[in-house]
């Protein structure tokens, strides 16, 4: 990847998740991508990702890249962690998710989670040089893109713009159309 393919995607905290270490989070989904083609990688669920689709959508981007933050201290939810067990793309129905694929994640009270459809995941560290572009994010709560610091926790829509300055990368999630998907116990 280089730096100048992104216009549009989203921004991740990462670290450890479902009592998993990142690396190992690393190297789980690559065999996930290489066994099936693409993995689902969770987040906390969303209703914003029709909105999120379409405003990528208005952008026709020829990539999509989630920017996964280096957070080597980041938290893990200390939820119960519960395994997803479909999946349904954005106009689709509910599907099983293939047994090549793994979803831990810490639901909660909640039934449902949000997931980005990968197809390649690369480490920062192959990157010659951390990005130094700025960034515009959308908030759902104005619906506008904001030009301010990115907020540090949660998911958020963001593209290249004259807003502030993007923090350090761990690893970029190269996604497949329709890029999201919703999951479920």
């Amino acid at each position: 990847m280089n730096w100048s393919d992104f216009s549009i995607g989203f921004w991740h905290p990462f670290g450890s998740h479902a009592s998993e270490h990142r690396d190992s989070i690393l190297t789980r989904k690559a065999r996930e991508i290489q066994d099936n083609g693409w993995t689902l990688w969770s987040f906390q669920h969303r209703k914003t990702l029709d909105l999120w689709r379409n405003l990528i959508q208005t952008h026709n981007p020829s990539r999509v890249y989630v920017l996964c933050s280096d957070s080597p201290g980041a938290l893990d939810p200390r939820s119960q962690v519960g395994f997803c067990r479909s999946f349904r793309l954005p106009g689709k129905e509910w599907d099983m998710i293939p047994q090549s694929i793994s979803v831990p994640h810490p639901f909660g009270s909640n039934v449902y989670a949000s997931a980005f459809r990968v197809k390649n995941i690369m480490k920062s560290s192959s990157m010659h040089d951390p990005p130094s572009f700025t960034i515009e994010w959308y908030s759902t709560q104005d619906a506008n893109w904001r030009r301010d610091m990115l907020p540090t926790r949660g998911e958020y829509l963001i593209r290249r713009g004259s807003g502030g300055k993007i923090r350090r990368v761990y690893a970029i999630l190269e996604l497949e159309c329709p890029y999201i998907a919703y999951l479920r116990r």
